[in-house]
């Protein structure tokens, strides 16, 4: 169970990126009282973690509504980079 709630952890990490928003909040909330901050730190954390549950357990749905397994996303962002690369090998005059 430790195992899984810490590669969620891992996973989840670069999403939130937690090194480039805290001076950003450190900014946003200077000149605020120390409690007002905890406050909104705690609805944003809040905020974030029912979104990313939603999402989970609602892609989880739709993607077994349409039948799409994971290899088919796989390949389907693999085939996303390959234009995504041809196309910067070969810009278009514009």
């Amino acid at each position: 169970m430790f195992k899984i709630a810490l590669v969620t952890v891992v996973a989840l990490l670069p999403i939130s990126n937690p090194f480039s928003t805290i001076p950003l909040y450190l900014s946003l909330t200077a000149g605020q009282s120390k409690e007002w901050s905890r406050q909104q730190a705690l609805k944003a954390a809040i905020y974030m973690a029912g979104i990313l549950l939603v999402f989970l357990w609602g892609g989880a749905l739709i993607k077994e509504f349409f039948g799409i397994s994971i290899p088919a996303i796989r390949v389907a962002g693999g085939v996303i980079i390959m234009r995504v690369g041809f196309n910067m090998l070969n810009p278009k005059d514009s």
